[in-house]
C-alpha cells in the first residue's frame, strides 16, 4: 500500500510544473535613500516580502540599504529597486554576490 502511494505521488510530480527547480538564491544590496523615520525600513521591507520569489528582506536606515535575498528566476533586483523607488525611496543597485 505505502508503495502504491509513493509512486503515485512521484508520477503527480513530475506532471506539476514547478518554477523553483531550477531556482538559484541570490542576494542583493539596494542602496536606498530618503528613510526619514523608524517606519521607514518597515514600510520597505514589507513591500519587497509581499514580491514573488523573495525570502528574506533587511532594511538598515542608519547604513542606507536594503539586503534581499531572492530567487534569480522569479525576481530580479532592478524590479525590487523600483518598487521600493516608487513608495517614494529613490533606490539603485549597490551590488550583487552569489
Amino acid at each position: 500500500m505505502g508503495k502504491i502511494i509513493l509512486m503515485a505521488v512521484f508520477l503527480l510530480s513530475l506532471f506539476v510544473p514547478s518554477n523553483h527547480v531550477f531556482a538559484k538564491e541570490v542576494t542583493a544590496v539596494l542602496h536606498v535613500s530618503g528613510m526619514t523615520c523608524s517606519a521607514c525600513p518597515i514600510t520597505i521591507r514589507r513591500r519587497l516580502l509581499t514580491m514573488r520569489g523573495v525570502s528574506k528582506a533587511v532594511v538598515k536606515m542608519a547604513a542606507g540599504t536594503a539586503t534581499v535575498s531572492f530567487e534569480d528566476n522569479v525576481q530580479s533586483a532592478a524590479a525590487m529597486a523600483d518598487a521600493i523607488t516608487k513608495l517614494g525611496y529613490p533606490t539603485t543597485l549597490k551590488g550583487e554576490a552569489k
